[in-house]
C-alpha cells in the first residue's frame, strides 16, 4: 500500500498541481491523495474483504466437507475377549481381539441435505454484512473528502489572513514612517507618534498570530494527504464550487436517500436478523449423508478395511430454551439499530435544514462584506488625506485602518464559510 501511494503521488506531484516545481495542488488532487494514504481508508477497504471472506464461508457450509484421521497405536497387552467354555483336552485362557500394536486410519466425507434453512440464512446475514461494509467503506471516503477539504480550506484561509496581516501591517508601518518624519518636524505631538507605533506593534503580533494559524492549518493538511507535516504547501483557490441548487426538501430527500451511514445500520439490522433466524434453524431437523472409509491393521478381523454411508438426522427437541432466548436477543439488537437509523435520519434532516440557512446566510454576508471593503478603503484614504491637511486626528486614521482590516477579514471568512457550507451540503446529500 505505501508503495502504491508512493507512485500515485509522484504521478500526480508530475503532471498537476502541488508538486515542487511550482504548480498548486487542486482539490480534487487532495482528494486522489488522501485517497490512497488514508489508514482509516485502508482499514474500511479490510473489513470490506474479511466481510467477502465471510460471505465465501457461509457459502461453502453448503459443500461437502471431507476429514482424514489416523494413527499409531501401542498398548501393553493385546486385548482378549473372556470366554467360558472348555474343550476336552484343550485349555483357552481367552480370544484374542486385537493386536497390542496396530496402525488405523480413517476418511470421512459429510454433505448436509436439509438443515431447515440454517446454511441459507448464515449466507443471508454474512451478505448482509458485507453490504453494511461496502456502506461503511463509502462512508469513510466522503468522510475523508469531507476532512480534506475542510482542512483545504483551512490553509486557504489561513493563507489570505495572512495576507491581510502583512498588508496591515505594511500600512500601518508606513503610517508610523510619515508620524515619525512630522513629529521629528515638530509638526505632531509624541501621543500620535506612541499610538500609531502601539497600533504597529499589535499588527505585527496578529501577524504572528495568522503565521502560526497557517503552520497548523499546513500541518493538519499534509496529515491527511499521508505527507511529512512539514511539507510545503501550495494550493489553488477555490472559485467555482458547484451549489446545491434544489429546495431544502428536495436535499432532505436526497440525503435520505444517498447517506450511508443509514445503509449500513439497515444492513446491521437484517445481519442481526438473519443470525436470529439462524438460531431457531439450528434447533430444527439437520438431515445429512455421511460416508467414509475406515482402516484398522487386525490379523485377527476379517475385513481390516471398511466402506460405509449413513442418513443421520439431528434434532434438538428440548434446548432449555436457550437457542429461543439467544435469538429474541439478536432481534432486540436489530431493533436498535432500526433505532439508531431513525435517530439518524432526524438528524440528517436537522444538518441540511442548518447547512442551507448557512449557505443562504454566507451569501448575503459576501454581499454585504465586499461593500464594505470597498468603502473601508475610501474611509482609510479620506482619513489620511484629512489627517495630512491638519482637518482629522490620529485616532480617525487608526480606525480607519482597524476597520479596513477587519472588512477584509470578514469578506475572506464570508467566502470560505460559503464554500465550507457548499462542501458540507454536498457531503450532507452524499454527492461530494
Amino acid at each position: 500500500m505505501k508503495i502504491k501511494y508512493v507512485i500515485v503521488t509522484i504521478m500526480i506531484m508530475a503532471v498537476s498541481p502541488g508538486s515542487p516545481m511550482g504548480w498548486a495542488e487542486s482539490l480534487e488532487d487532495a482528494w486522489k491523495i488522501s485517497l490512497s494514504a488514508d489508514y482509516r481508508l485502508q482499514a474500511a477497504q479490510m473489513q470490506t474483504e474479511s466481510a467477502k471472506q465471510q460471505v465465501a464461508a457461509a457459502k461453502a457450509q453448503r459443500l461437502p466437507d471431507l476429514s482424514f484421521g489416523g494413527g499409531y497405536t501401542v498398548m501393553d497387552n493385546a486385548p482378549v475377549a473372556v470366554v467360558d467354555f472348555s474343550i476336552p483336552g484343550l485349555t483357552l485362557d481367552g480370544l484374542p481381539l486385537a493386536e497390542d500394536n496396530n496402525f488405523a486410519y480413517q476418511a470421512t466425507a459429510r454433505l448436509p441435505l436439509f438443515t431447515s434453512g440454517r446454511i441459507s440464512r448464515a449466507i443471508d446475514a454474512a451478505g448482509a454484512g458485507l453490504m453494511a461494509a461496502r456502506a461503511d467503506e463509502t462512508r469513510t471516503v466522503e468522510n475523508l473528502k469531507l476532512d480534506v477539504a475542510e482542512a483545504y480550506v483551512r490553509v486557504l484561509r489561513a493563507r489570505r489572513s495572512n495576507e491581510v496581516a502583512a498588508d496591515n501591517v505594511t500600512s500601518l508601518s508606513s503610517h508610523a514612517s510619515n508620524i515619525q518624519n512630522l513629529f521629528d518636524k515638530g509638526l505632531v505631538a509624541r501621543n500620535d507618534l506612541l499610538a500609531a507605533q502601539v497600533a504597529l506593534a499589535d499588527a505585527r503580533q496578529n501577524e504572528l498570530k495568522a503565521n502560526n494559524f497557517s503552520e497548523i492549518a499546513q500541518s493538519a493538511y499534509n496529515r491527511l494527504l499521508g505527507r511529512p507535516m512539514g511539507t510545503p504547501v501550495e494550493v489553488n483557490d477555490l472559485t467555482a464550487i458547484s451549489e446545491c441548487e434544489d429546495d431544502i426538501q428536495t436535499l432532505t430527500g436526497k440525503a435520505l436517500e444517498n447517506r450511508q451511514e443509514l445503509e449500513m445500520l439497515n444492513q446491521k439490522s437484517l445481519v442481526l436478523q438473519n443470525q436470529a433466524a439462524m438460531i431457531r434453524a439450528a434447533a430444527l431437523p439437520q438431515i445429512a449423508i455421511q460416508g467414509g472409509y475406515g482402516y484398522q491393521e487386525n490379523q485377527y478381523q476379517v475385513h481390516e478395511g471398511i466402506w460405509s454411508a449413513m442418513i443421520g438426522v439431528e434434532w434438538h427437541i428440548f434446548d432449555k430454551g436457550i437457542s429461543r432466548h439467544r435469538s429474541a436477543s439478536l432481534l432486540n439488537q436489530s431493533t436498535a439499530q432500526l433505532n439508531l437509523r431513525d435517530d439518524l435520519s432526524s438528524k440528517i434532516r436537522l444538518a441540511v435544514r442548518q447547512i442551507w440557512f448557512d449557505i443562504n446566510e454566507t451569501k448575503q454576508r459576501i454581499a454585504v462584506t465586499k461593500t464594505a471593503v470597498s468603502r473601508s478603503e475610501e474611509n482609510l484614504n479620506v482619513s489620511k488625506d484629512r489627517y495630512r491637511k491638519g482637518l482629522g486626528i490620529n485616532t480617525e486614521v487608526l480606525d480607519a485602518e482597524t476597520l479596513r482590516t477587519k472588512s477584509y477579514t470578514n469578506y475572506n471568512n464570508a467566502v470560505y464559510d460559503n464554500i465550507l457550507a457548499t462542501l458540507r451540503m454536498r457531503h450532507a446529500v452524499g454527492d461530494l
